[in-house]
């Protein structure tokens, strides 16, 4: 696999590890109000972002194709974990 580096890999995965940090600690609240549908919300925007990052990075048209189709599941999931949230 033939990887190249663009600008925007590093605020992509700086923003997909912040999302997994915040899942990650509001699933561990769970009892709260509001803390499932948060947790899986900002595990969507975590999957989104880190796979965009690898789309740009990857150098192949079909490695790109095959990420963006991984995309979508975050970019579908969202908006349904917004209403719920």
């Amino acid at each position: 696999m033939a990887w190249q580096y663009t600008p925007y890999m590093l605020p992509l995965t700086i923003s997909a590890l912040i999302s997994a940090g915040l899942s990650l600690y509001a699933w561990r609240r769970h009892p709260a109000s509001g803390a499932a549908s948060f947790a899986l919300l900002a595990l969507a925007v975590a999957i989104w972002s880190f796979t965009y990052a690898i789309e740009l990075a990857s150098a192949s048209l079909a490695l790109k194709l095959l990420w963006a189709k991984v995309q979508y599941l975050g970019i579908a999931a969202i908006p349904l974990f917004w209403f719920v949230f």
